[in-house]
Formats: structure tokens, sequence, C-alpha cells
């Protein structure tokens, strides 16, 4: 018997794709999956959606009679879900605001990159010609650094960090930025340096 597994849904999602909408770079989207960026939205505006749900249902201003239907209902309310997080709390939308700016300028740089030294990273991956980039998909947190990112190609996956300028493609997720690899891969080259051509003990094509 084959076992499948669902990506869980995430909640508010009119909401919250309006609000990835507003303020998020729509020419990134082609590359980078929507549930993902959904994901840093959520986890943004999940606390005062969640507040601003509660309090229209104490008030009695949330039509149905099960938690459900009054749920649904204040989902259906979009744009007045997003005037009130921007106006009552407008921490919480500079923050979102703020991470979409710094993920979105990551994105940016790594696309940049990503085309500049495909030849190496082709190297990196073993394979002859210029692979494709299929998809790009920020991990964990996002800085004013940057974020770690995987980038699905026609050849294999490799990680971007970006430091600074520079954006290091590895074959392994490299948390921290500094110098430091994960794990060896006998002499192989396992790490490249875009945009830092000459920092020592980094390989760049």
């Amino acid at each position: 018997m084959t076992t499948t597994h669902s990506t869980p849904a995430i909640p508010f999602p009119g909401i919250i794709d309006s609000a990835l909408g507003t303020v998020f770079d729509q020419t990134l989207h082609p590359l980078v999956p929507k549930e993902t960026l959904k994901g840093y939205a959520f986890h943004a505006l999940e606390t005062p959606l969640v507040y601003l749900m509660n309090e229209r249902r104490l008030q009695g201003n949330l039509a149905g009679e099960t938690p459900e239907e009054q749920y649904l209902r204040f989902t259906e309310d979009i744009p007045g879900a997003l005037s009130a997080l921007q106006e009552r709390f407008p921490e919480h939308w500079a923050r979102w605001v703020e991470i979409s700016a710094h993920l979105s300028e990551s994105l940016r740089v790594i696309l940049r990159h990503v085309t500049e030294d495909m030849p190496a990273i082709s190297r990196l991956l073993h394979t002859d010609g210029c692979p494709i980039v299929k998809a790009i998909k920020p991990l964990g947190d996002v800085h004013p650094q940057g974020v770690v990112c995987e980038v699905v190609t026609s050849a294999g996956v490799v990680y971007s960090t970006l430091k600074g300028l520079c954006v290091r493609w590895s074959l392994q997720q490299v948390w921290s930025t500094t110098s430091r690899v994960l794990v060896g891969m006998s002499s192989s080259l396992l790490l490249l340096t875009g945009g830092c051509p000459n920092e020592p003990g980094i390989a760049r094509g």
C-alpha cells in the first residue's frame, strides 16, 4: 500500500495570498514555490490574524454557528483583514514588509549569480553543459544578510549562501556564513563562491 503525504494547507489562505501579492516582488514568483512564500507571510502575520478573528468572534461580528463557519467568514473578508493588520498591527506588518524585501533582494542576487556561475556549478555537479534552473527554495529564517536557498537544476541540487556580496554554492546545506564546510567530499570541488574570487580557501570557476 502506497502512503501519500500532502503539504498542510496554510491557514487564512486568501488573506495570506493578498499579503504576499501586496509586498512581494511578483517577478520572482515563477521559480520560487508559492507555498514557501506563503509560509513566510503566515509566520509573520499569524499572531495578529488569530487575535483579530477571535476578537470579532467575541464581539459577535462573525456569522456562523460553529468555529469552522466563523473562521470561513473571517477569511472571506480579505480587505477588512488586510486593513486591520496594517492599521492595528503596524509592527507585524512592517516586519512582513522587511522580510519580503530581504527575501526579494536575496533571490535577485542568487538569480544573477546562478547565471554567472553556471559553468562552475556544472563542474560542481559533474555535468556537461549548463543545467536548467527549475526552482529556488528559500530555507530557514530570513536575515538582512540573506537566506540559504536550495537551487534545483536539471542536473541536481545545490545550495546557495549569501555572505555580503558573495554567493557560496555547495552540495550540502551550509547554515552559517563562515567558510567552514559541514562535510568533506574527498578532493572534489565542494564549495564555490560567486563575487569573491580572491577569498582564500574557496574555489571559484
